[in-house]
């Protein structure tokens, strides 16, 4: 029994000594964007990268249509920004980003996507124009029913701004070619 000591302190020396010269990864606890996309009009992508003493790593990469621009180092040595360039001819798939500071190195897998083309929407146009209006202030279109018996305020006067104006729904008809110049593309009655 005695020689399996020398040999069991060999193999643990060894499993020390390997797990030591391995590389090992740090902990990256985030990455942000965590993917992008192939086919973006602006080529330029800045990935964040947050773990311990992060910034006193190197990186490099090889990936077809990624280039490496720079690293940037901030004030704390937790974070490092990777500026990349993501050309036309890029292809979707992950890549290594590879870190090293000299010792110790480790990659990280990092993925590009395909860009769907889907259509979005066109954005704000004439068809999505709203006018708010209110009735009593934009136009008078029937004298008639300017005094309501049952409210207690009376008086029309379209000088003032706290008397009432006798605006209506037909005075509103009565302007639709109006609304239309300005955009509004509500169907004329």
């Amino acid at each position: 029994m005695s020689y399996l000591r020398p040999v069991l302190f060999f193999f643990c020396f060894f499993i020390a000594v390997s797990f030591g010269l391995t590389a090992t990864p740090l902990n990256v606890q985030h990455i942000a964007p965590p993917f992008w996309w192939t086919g973006m009009k602006n080529h330029n992508l800045q990935i964040m990268v947050h773990a311990t003493d992060i910034a006193k790593y190197q990186v490099k990469l090889t990936q077809q249509g990624v280039r490496f621009v720079s690293a940037v180092k901030v004030e704390n040595p937790n974070y490092l920004f990777i500026n990349l360039e993501i050309s036309d001819d890029a292809k979707a798939g992950k890549f290594n980003l590879e870190f090293s500071d000299g010792k110790k190195q480790f990659t990280y897998p990092y993925e590009l996507k395909a860009r769907s083309k889907t259509n979005y929407p066109a954005g704000l146009n004439s068809s999505d124009v709203m006018y708010l209006l209110m009735p009593d202030r934009f136009s008078n279109g029937d004298v008639s029913n300017d005094v309501v018996k049952t409210l207690q305020e009376r008086n029309l006067n379209r000088d003032s701004l706290v008397y009432r104006h006798g605006g209506d729904i037909q005075g509103i008809i009565n302007h639709l070619d109006y609304l239309y110049d300005l955009g509004c593309n509500c169907p004329l009655a």
